[in-house]
């Protein structure tokens, strides 16, 4: 059981900072301080630190410590060496380090010494210590300690170890104070509830962090004219489980979906709103480190992509590429280019009676009524109209159909969204998905929320497919445009009942990608399915995203033929690595290419379609051979589990003359991909071994896939290493 104590935010009277060049008017307050609980339970997973790629950077960390053993000392240095290498700052950042008694499943709490307001670029913001020295160019508390933080020196169950072979039975110390020194870094938000009041700021003015919070809808958290400061409708946003993270840099590198934050129906002090959530990133996906709670046997030892572009979002410079906003809506009529733009002028975005409406029928994308669910919505943004008085702010409604016509009786979905400024498609994500049970419509809509703004929609220049209808005097007045396509998506996925052209038959590949990788190398993937069948057949592609996100799409198979789709992740309007499950009602043949994309052109390598009763299950034990760790190649072992429960691994790593390396376990979640990267080098510290062995143990769970690839360093091309059953 884990005890949530209540966490004190402790505020001063603000103090003006003098005699410190150029920040005389800086004020600065005490930082409060967030928590890490044990979560009670074993989650043997081992994320060691990633090679994020060409970005460089660095800073330098000065510890004092106090009341450490020399081997809980060398456990903290590990993971101030890992931040050192992950953030970009030009004023050394010092940390007070306390190994003291702290409240019972209390396991480490840190937080900014001091958060700093007057920066002439953001004078209404408060800023934690460090971010601030890295922003203004020099130390603002000169030589103050930035962090503070302080873990249980009462704990019985530490593992001091930085090699992530963590027991079972112990907490990785490593990994609890990697997330700590995150939340002194800047992963702090004000937030919080007390006497059924929410709240955030002091004297008004947010923490960096607060202004990138937002709710299901797309309203900003400190917004309020929505949610007043303090109110209950605050405390019941913060208390949702519908806050999510909107800056564009974290949204980018999730492809496209704003990240979810932990916000529990009861607010837990120290441990809500400033943490990830904890079901959304489980301890096995890269995520994991900063949600709220660690399981004994985890070693996370890499912040994740979605930390590192949140840091990004604040104003740190990272070692992470966070990417271009991911178009990530999969139903649409548009041609994707925005040639052109139609807009209502004289201010008529406060009246409904003007409205651009997509008319989206299911059949056109293969589902059924009530097979299918919309998750959110898409807005074209791509021409810069700032130079007419954009960009505009405008409100879009999801209706149900009615014979023809928007049933404006029932939201189905709504957000607002902001256009004219041409940085590109804006994403809504509702936050839950909502069942669709027929035809509806997408509309931007004038509303009272936006009176005296003018509104405009992004047209692409094809014909008009007949989906695309515009009125300025209310639904009665629809009618088609007369140019091209309105720039309106809808992102659809299948509901659980598998509709939209799916069935009982499954095929998994068991690893696909769009992604960069090591070495420059640009991971696609294509994927290939044969209808030997005599009639046609559709089937359901989902790309089951690692770091979350589930991306469909149906596709017709005409009787005895072929279809490749090329870049297959893309093509689902997604990005990054994951699984693939195709369903259908006949038998296919479905298998796959990944190579890395270059200009002279690769192999790739063959990953077959298995069918979840031909993979692996518990008591099996399997093998890959032929591996090699080098300067001329390079290894990955990927698993993924087919099976609708979580998979326990035991992997172990063998030299050529069969000698044992290294032993680690692995969870893996029901229909999750998890990719073990240089694992004789991560895991067992070599790094010039050939005819290298691996096995696999399934100690639990069924319909597992395992595969081994060895990548050529020389040329980037892969090579499939299929598991063998041990005889």
């Amino acid at each position: 059981m884990s005890f949530k104590e209540p966490l004190l935010f402790v505020f001063v009277i603000l103090i003006s900072v003098s005699g410190i060049a150029g920040a005389a008017d800086l004020e600065h307050r005490p930082g409060p301080s967030l928590v890490i609980r044990d979560k009670g339970v074993s989650e043997p997973v081992f994320l060691p630190p990633r090679v994020t790629g060409a970005k460089v950077a660095t800073a330098t960390f000065e510890v004092t410590y106090n009341g450490f053993s020399a081997e809980a000392q060398t456990a903290f240095q590990a993971a101030v060496d890992i931040w050192s290498q992950k953030i970009t700052s030009p004023s050394v950042i010092r940390v007070e380090a306390n190994w003291t008694p702290l409240e019972e499943d209390v396991l480490g709490s840190a937080g900014a010494n001091r958060n700093w307001r007057g920066l002439p670029s953001d004078p209404n913001t408060w800023y934690p210590d460090a971010l601030v020295d890295a922003l203004a160019g020099y130390d603002v508390g000169e030589g103050e300690f930035d962090i503070v933080a302080s873990f249980n020196s009462e704990y019985d169950r530490w593992y001091f170890g930085a090699d992530g072979n963590t027991p079972i039975t112990r907490t990785d110390l490593m990994s609890v104070v990697l997330h700590e020194l995150c939340h002194g870094l800047g992963f702090s938000g004000s937030a919080s509830v007390d006497e059924g009041l929410g709240s955030w700021g002091t004297d008004g003015f947010p923490v960096i962090f607060d202004r990138f919070t937002e709710d299901g809808a797309q309203t900003a958290i400190i917004n309020t004219g929505v949610y007043p400061n303090p109110s209950e409708a605050l405390a019941s946003v913060l208390q949702s489980g519908s806050v999510f993270w909107g800056g564009s840099n974290a949204v980018a590198v999730n492809a496209g979906v704003r990240p979810r934050l932990f916000a529990p129906s009861e607010w837990e002090p120290g441990s809500s709103y400033s943490h990830l959530d904890e079901s959304t990133y489980p301890a096995s996906d890269p995520n994991s480190l900063m949600t709220p709670y660690i399981g004994r046997g985890s070693a996370i030892h890499d912040p994740g992509p979605i930390t590192l572009c949140i840091f990004e979002d604040l104003g740190w410079a990272t070692s992470e590429t966070c990417g271009e906003p991911v178009e990530g809506c999969n139903a649409l009529y548009d041609d994707g280019n925005s040639s052109d733009a139609a807009w209502f002028g004289g201010g008529l975005a406060g009246n409904p009676n003007f409205m651009m409406a997509v008319h989206f029928r299911l059949s056109d994308f293969g589902y059924q009524p009530g097979q299918v669910e919309i998750t959110g919505f898409c807005a074209g943004n791509d021409l810069d109209l700032t130079g007419i008085g954009g960009p505009w702010a405008n409100r879009v409604f999801v209706y149900p159909d009615d014979s023809g016509r928007p049933d404006d009786s029932v939201v189905l979905g709504q957000g607002d969204i902001s256009t004219g400024d041409g940085t590109g498609l804006v994403t809504v994500d509702f936050g839950a998905p909502v069942l669709l049970n027929g035809d509806f419509w997408v509309i931007n809509r004038g509303d009272p929320a936006h009176a005296g703004v003018d509104f405009n929609m992004e047209i692409d220049s094809a014909a008009n497919v007949g989906r695309s209808f515009v009125s300025g005097t209310g639904i009665a007045g629809l009618a088609l445009t007369d140019s091209g396509n309105y720039i309106l998506r809808a992102n659809l996925q299948p509901t659980g009942g598998g509709g939209g052209g799916g069935g009982d038959i499954s095929y998994w590949v068991a690893a696909v990608a769009r992604i960069s990788g090591a070495g420059g190398s640009q991971w696609r993937t294509n994927l290939g399915a044969f209808n030997p069948s005599g009639s046609l057949v559709n089937a359901l592609i989902s790309y089951r995203r690692t770091g979350g996100g589930t991306f469909s799409k149906t596709v017709s198979i005409p009787a005895g033929g072929q279809v490749v789709l090329e870049d297959i992740v893309g093509f689902l309007g997604s990005s990054g690595s994951g699984s693939l499950e195709v369903s259908s009602d006949e038998d296919l043949l479905v298998g796959s290419r990944t190579y890395n994309q270059s200009a002279t052109g690769t192999f790739g390598q063959y990953l077959d379609g298995h069918r979840p009763d031909d993979a692996f299950s518990a008591g099996d034990t399997v093998w890959l051979t032929m591996l090699e760790e080098s300067a001329a190649f390079r290894t990955n072992i990927g698993f993924t589990n087919s099976g609708s429960t979580s998979a326990l691994l035991q992997v172990t790593l063998f030299n050529s003359s069969g000698g044992q390396l290294t032993v680690f376990t692995l969870l893996v979640p029901a229909g999750s991909n998890v990719q073990e990267n240089q694992p004789f080098l991560n895991r067992a510290g070599s790094s010039n071994i050939r005819a290298a062995t691996a096995s696999v143990e399934i100690m639990s769970g069924s319909g597992v896939i395992v595969y081994g690839s060895v990548i050529d360093n020389l040329t980037g091309d892969p090579t499939t290493i299929p598991a063998k059953i041990e005889p």
